[in-house]
């Protein structure tokens, strides 16, 4: 919902141009009901032609939708938060402009005249104006903590700076967002370039599941393994000691392989393979062991034969003789 001196288009929305007296408001149409906690991440820019602007925008968590009134072009009263971005200095302390945080039960109405000193729950001085590069501003809402954080606007990069933070902030549940702004006697372009809302989740990550260490999985393995072989010992010394329960065993062990499901019957073939090829590959090794150890004799026997002279090194033989006599 855009209203009031607010004028949208492709690339932005102006809620205020740089004309005296003017004010304009945005609002979501439908409450936010995904989450409790939230983040806003809002972009945006104020000129003007003048040293000194007015009056300044808003940025709106509220209870209900906000209509056109005098809070930086909002209504009075609202029940909610309010981001307060103000250009001017109306209470003469040299200390715009200023950003703070309102929070309003609806029943307090805002001071212009002190720039809401006494109503505010904190702020910091940012001067947000005529700058180069647009301003970002971050506004986080979980677990009843407040944050507002912004860039200074003289570089593209997004360095933000933590301008405040608040605990036992209580807002209220399926809230509307929205952005306002005013001018006065003097007048600045208040142009919003994008605003964007996430939900927050309030839960805590899931730790990722730790994989076993090596080592440990080793000593598990053949943890496993000696059980394992102490089982088919104590297996074999049953039927030795009784050949008659054994004899049932073995006849039980026949009938299920007749009538095993799917699943043994695969369990079982992937065994009976891995057997075969283990057995293939000792059966290789010993191969190549007789192989090598075939080389190694018959070396040995033509190194005594001469045919294959020890290697020499550092040696030189005597040169020829030389003349006839």
């Amino acid at each position: 919902m855009v209203t009031g001196d607010a004028i949208a288009s492709s690339e932005q929305l102006r809620l205020a141009p740089s004309m005296r007296s003017r004010k304009g408001i945005a609002w979501n149409k439908r409450p936010f009901v995904e989450s409790d906690s939230f983040e806003i991440e809002m972009e945006f820019k104020v000129t003007g032609q003048g040293r000194i602007g007015a009056d300044g925008l808003a940025l709106w968590y509220t209870a209900q939708q906000g209509t056109l009134g005098e809070v930086f072009g909002s209504n009075d009263y609202w029940t909610g938060l309010g981001v307060l971005f103000d250009s001017f200095d109306n209470d003469g302390q040299k200390n715009n402009p200023y950003v703070s945080v309102m929070i309003n039960d609806g029943t307090r109405s805002y001071d212009h005249q002190t720039d809401g000193a006494q109503q505010i729950l904190t702020g910091c001085q940012r001067d947000f104006r005529n700058k180069p590069f647009p301003i970002h501003v971050k506004v986080e809402y979980v677990k009843n903590v407040l944050t507002v954080s912004l860039t200074d606007g003289l570089t593209q990069q997004h360095r933000y700076e933590l301008c405040l933070r608040a605990e036992n902030i209580f807002l209220p549940r399926n809230g509307f967002f929205g952005v306002s702004a005013a001018t006065g006697a003097l007048a600045d372009d208040h142009d919003i370039l994008d605003f964007s809302v996430y939900s927050v989740s309030n839960e805590a990550p899931k730790p990722a599941a730790q994989p076993i260490p090596q080592d440990e999985r080793q000593k598990y393995d053949a943890e496993f393994a000696k059980q394992m072989e102490q089982y088919e010992d104590e297996r074999k010394k049953f039927k030795q000691e009784h050949p008659d329960k054994a004899k049932l065993d073995n006849e039980e062990e026949e009938y299920a392989r007749h009538f095993e499901d799917a699943a043994a019957r695969e369990l079982r073939l992937i065994y009976e393979t891995q057997n075969a090829i283990h057995q293939v590959m000792q059966q290789m090794e010993a191969k190549l062991a007789q192989i090598q150890q075939s080389q190694n004799v018959h070396t040995s026997m033509l190194q005594q034969r001469g045919a294959v002279p020890p290697a020499q090194t550092g040696q030189q033989q005597p040169p020829p003789p030389v003349g006839g006599g």
